[in-house]
């Protein structure tokens, strides 16, 4: 279902600085609901990244919107801006794009931390997280769930055959990604759950496919 920006914000009297952002009628809308560029204790730095997949053969538009940390719901609210980012990126067909760090200086300010509002010209993922990124270098930290599930609803699937799209797996001297699926029975009850993972790199090409069968009722860990 398409809805513009303003259905998604709970207030219904918000209004934005940017009239072209007023205008805009999006095909897929996400809330990230926690962001931040904020330092702490012991020169930590909790800082956010954010993944987006485009999965069509088109390239996507995604504006953004922070909301945020504020006392009211009229003077809070702005297009994401920084040195690299003006409140909306372009992300090619069948590609992901990592916002890292999506708070450094947004508005010219060296410590905030709010809300991500993204909405996008046709169906698109986002995964988002949040870590420690400064004296010491931990990485330590979580994802934070965007608030929309990441199936394609472009295919108009409704049955356990869908597609799940995971922008931002990583692999390196730092991080790793685990992903895990949970199964309902539904009206198949006692049937096995067959999950196929295509891996694919920034650019959309793909790097490997593996298959799992996970049997009813079982919890199945694979390394």
């Amino acid at each position: 279902m398409r809805k513009s920006l303003f259905l998604f914000l709970l207030s219904g009297a918000l209004l934005l600085p940017c009239a072209a952002f007023a205008q805009s009628v999006y095909s897929d809308t996400y809330v990230i609901p926690v962001v931040s560029h904020t330092q702490g204790l012991g020169g930590s730095l909790w800082m956010s990244d954010v993944a987006i997949t485009n999965f069509s053969s088109t390239p996507l538009n995604v504006e953004l919107v922070v909301v945020e940390s504020g006392a009211t719901n009229m003077d809070n609210i702005y297009p994401l801006t920084t040195a690299t980012n003006d409140g909306a990126i372009t992300v090619p067909a069948n590609a992901t794009v990592v916002l890292r760090d999506v708070l450094n200086g947004h508005r010219g300010m060296t410590n905030t931390y709010g809300a991500l509002i993204l909405g996008g010209d046709k169906p698109f993922a986002v995964t988002s997280r949040l870590y420690n990124g400064g004296t010491g270098g931990n990485m330590v930290g979580q994802t934070v769930t965007p608030a929309r599930d990441f199936f394609e609803n472009s295919t108009g699937q409704a049955d356990n055959a869908a597609v799940a799209y995971l922008p931002g797996l990583v692999s390196n001297a730092s991080a790793r990604t685990n992903i895990g699926f949970v199964a309902g029975s539904g009206s198949n009850a006692g049937a096995s759950m067959n999950v196929e993972v295509r891996i694919k790199n920034a650019a959309g090409q793909t790097l490997g496919t593996r298959n799992f069968s996970i049997a009813s009722g079982n919890f199945t860990h694979v390394q």
